[in-house]
């Protein structure tokens, strides 16, 4: 909001303590440009709140749905996915198992708890 009302009045010249400078885009023009003390506090104070915050921006969270990443009528493409189970299932920090009565006839889907319990031999598994 600030910068928008910045850009809108600086062209104005309605905020005190504007100045004219001129910018050389080149060796044949100079190119008037209104400037402003405000601009510098602005773009210091958005640069400094963009650091504070770049933390909680590149934190995110991941989440591995096996019955969507893992195909599930191609055959060949089903042996790939189970195969990098073992890639998606080390960066993992829980294991949450969506079942039904047939979960556990699908071998693949043991090989998915043992998998993530031998690489992860405290971390909780969670049936629901």
């Amino acid at each position: 909001v600030v910068a928008v009302y910045l850009l809108q009045h600086r062209r104005q010249e309605l905020l005190p303590g504007n100045f004219v400078v001129e910018a050389a885009f080149s060796p044949l023009f100079l190119l008037p440009q209104v400037t402003s003390p405000y601009e510098f506090l602005a773009a210091n104070l958005l640069a400094l709140l963009s650091f504070a915050a770049a933390p909680a921006l590149l934190t995110r969270r991941c989440y591995f749905v096996d019955c969507l990443c893992i195909h599930q009528t191609d055959h060949d493409l089903k042996l790939r996915g189970i195969r990098h189970l073992g890639g998606f299932l080390s960066r993992s920090s829980k294991l949450v198992v969506l079942w039904d009565e047939s979960y556990f006839r699908r071998l693949w889907c043991i090989y998915e708890i043992a998998v993530f319990k031998a690489v992860h031999p405290e971390a909780p598994v969670q049936l629901h």
